[in-house]
């Protein structure tokens, strides 16, 4: 779906005052997002960019699980109230992750990205972040 239709998608979402489900929209890209917005559930999707959601500075919870993002942008990274982050079951590769992760996560889910699997991925990737964070990865196939 584009980006004119992705923001017709966004008018009959209607957010609930700081939240928005837009979860099996079929949307492939992003329409420009209110700013107040602390809840994002984009799940079920096809979006490979998430670059846009690195200007919701009010973002708490964003799920962008079940897409196809191959990399986490720096401002996404960066968003100074975002607790949680949901990006199982996407196509990220440990490449396509900031050096620094800023954002003071809590949460940070990466299963089901089969090139970031195993304990020692986990760990290199809980060093990259700013706060203390549970960083979920899938366990590495023998």
């Amino acid at each position: 779906m584009a980006a004119q239709e992705a923001a017709q998608e966004l008018q009959a979402a209607q957010p609930q005052d700081d939240a928005l489900d837009l979860q099996s929209r079929s949307l492939t890209a992003l329409p420009a997002l209110p700013t107040t917005l602390r809840i994002l559930n984009l799940t079920r999707n096809r979006i490979s960019d998430l670059a846009p959601c690195g200007a919701l500075v009010n973002l708490e919870r964003l799920d962008a699980s079940r897409n196809k993002v191959r990399v986490l942008p720096h401002a996404v990274a960066a968003l100074p109230r975002l607790k949680e982050l949901l990006l199982y079951s996407n196509h990220l590769r440990r490449t396509g992750l900031p050096e620094k992760i800023r954002a003071p996560l809590a949460l940070l889910d990466l299963r089901f990205n089969t090139k970031l699997t195993g304990d020692l991925v986990r760990e290199e990737i809980s060093a990259r972040c700013a706060t203390a964070t549970t960083v979920l990865v899938s366990p590495r196939r023998a």
